[in-house]
């Protein structure tokens, strides 16, 4: 898509034009929504359909694919979920650079955006790692935790399960999964943006990410749970709601990101 159509299109054939997509200049001052950051979103999605949808339908073909291998295999339930985590740093980012290229009035080309994912491939390959090994710990100490608490009451078969790191069926440990999911996602929530933002700095990025976390807890525990909500619509509903939903949340995480570090900058200066 050349600048010049993205520039100067109708609405209705290529998307907004580009000035309506460049935040205005009382944007910072507003008050924080999550519904600001979709409607930031729906404008990129509108204006990058292409590219967007073909991203979502990518990501819900490979988790399909996940969930199918899991109905035959269950032990590959973990590995699956891990392999996910791991892999969706990478993801957001690409749509974080496709949302970055296309309100810079650039280009928005798919070599454009592998050449930035390519920049901050290090700094996101070891956010993608501690996001891991968070979710790993987090399960297996809840693991530890029911069977210390069960005691000599645990059936043989859990025991086998929790020992193996598997998935067991009991709501202290689906209590305990929800709570390491709540941590993952609210890491990387702010995280993934700060990181690959600014991907010479693995820990001021978390750092910064957590920060603008605990100063718009409102806006930010909404958004958390949003995106929990459609990664679990993804995993227990289809897989197809990440066709839209994917390029969606992600643009919004982006939008939501900027606009939080605009709001606290434009709050330290008055």
């Amino acid at each position: 898509m050349k600048t010049p159509l993205l520039i100067r299109g109708l609405a209705t054939e290529h998307g907004p034009a580009l000035d309506t997509l460049r935040p205005s200049p009382a944007a910072s001052s507003e008050r924080l929504t999550a519904l600001t950051w979709f409607k930031a979103a729906w404008q990129d999605l509108q204006a990058l359909p292409t590219l967007s949808l073909g991203l979502g339908v990518l990501v819900a073909t490979i988790v399909w694919a996940a969930e199918s291998l899991i109905s035959r295999v269950p032990q590959m339930m973990m590995p699956s979920v891990l392999a996910c985590i791991a892999i969706a740093p990478f993801v957001f980012a690409m749509c974080f650079s496709m949302s970055r290229l296309l309100r810079a009035g650039g280009d928005v080309r798919t070599g454009l955006v592998l050449e930035e994912l390519r920049r901050s491939a290090l700094a996101l390959g070891t956010l993608s790692l501690m996001l891991v090994l968070v979710a790993i710990v987090g399960l297996r100490l809840t693991a530890i935790a029911i069977a210390l608490s069960m005691g000599p009451a645990v059936p043989a078969e859990v025991l086998t399960e929790l020992s193996s790191g598997g998935i067991v069926p009991l709501p202290a440990f689906f209590a305990g999964s929800a709570a390491v999911a709540a941590v993952v996602f609210a890491l990387a929530t702010f995280g993934v943006p700060a990181v690959n933002s600014q991907p010479d700095g693995v820990v001021s990025g978390i750092g910064l990410g957590l920060r603008l976390l605990r100063e718009h807890k409102a806006a930010t525990s909404i958004w958390v749970c949003v995106l929990m909500s459609v990664g679990a619509l993804a995993v227990w509903v289809t897989p197809a709601v990440l066709v839209v939903g994917l390029p969606l949340v992600a643009y919004a995480n982006w939008h939501g990101f900027n606009m939080s570090r605009k709001h606290s900058a434009s709050s330290q200066n008055t």
